[in-house]
């Protein structure tokens, strides 16, 4: 397996999709232009926490959306 190298800039941030503020915060403090929304909880998680895969899988993307 060989080494694989990006030659562009960027910036991993860890964020619960679900948190608004946090969001907010890192879009207005990273001066972001584009987002790429990937979170979500498939299928065999999804049925042992209904509650969670809602929030991320619904409420993330209406966040993500929100904002943009």
């Amino acid at each position: 397996m060989t080494d694989q190298r990006f030659d562009f800039p960027c910036k991993y941030e860890k964020l619960d999709v679900c948190d608004t503020n946090r969001y907010e915060q890192l879009i207005k403090e990273n001066d972001i232009n584009y987002m790429v929304h990937m979170a979500g909880i498939l299928s065999a998680l999804g049925e042992q926490k209904p509650d969670l895969a809602i929030d991320v899988n619904i409420f993330g993307v209406v966040n993500a959306l929100r904002l943009s």
